[in-house]
């Protein structure tokens, strides 16, 4: 039988859940919905159910051979990591972070902005470029200067940060 839409495929829907099922208990449904997708993305005027088939294996295949290449972790052990992070290492980084703005703000208007820019919204220097139309050069060395300025100032109570000497900040 041949399909030319999805709704026609969704007919048989029971069937494509029956078909995984016998391969797959847990995630047989996420399966034929990944289905959905792939076949929606596809060019083709119509599927046939052998294609169909073939789509619904090639996912649950590939959902076998990516768990095992997953490292699996116990989510009890993360709330416990999520429990041990100390307040004092938050209120740390958050000293350190808020120097580093203290700084920038003692700066000129251009340097400032094109350091918070680059920074904050982690775009490249290309992209940056691109959108201001500022000399890549110009922005290159706009950042160097301001990450030197950073490291004279700041630098110290980063280190400190990195060796947990909260209590120096």
């Amino acid at each position: 039988m041949k399909y030319t839409t999805l709704s026609e495929i969704a007919r048989d829907h029971n069937d494509w859940l029956g078909l995984v099922s016998t391969w797959v208990d847990d995630y047989a449904e996420d399966i034929v919905q990944e289905m959905y997708i792939k076949i929606s993305d596809l060019d083709k005027q119509e599927v046939n159910r052998g294609y169909i088939y073939l789509t619904l294996r090639s996912i649950t295949l590939n959902g076998f051979y990516n768990a095992k290449k997953m490292q699996k972790i116990n989510l009890e052990d993360c709330q416990e990591l999520m429990q041990i992070e100390s307040s004092n290492e938050k209120e740390a980084y958050n000293k350190v972070f808020n120097k580093v703005i203290e700084e920038s703000n003692k700066w000129k208007f251009f340097d400032r902005n094109l350091f918070l820019l680059y920074f904050m919204t982690k775009l490249s220097m290309r992209d940056i470029e691109k959108k201001t139309g500022i000399s890549l050069s110009t922005i290159h060395h706009t950042i160097k200067c301001c990450k030197n300025r950073i490291r004279t100032e700041v630098g110290e109570d980063w280190e400190d940060y990195c060796n947990e000497d909260y209590e120096l900040l």
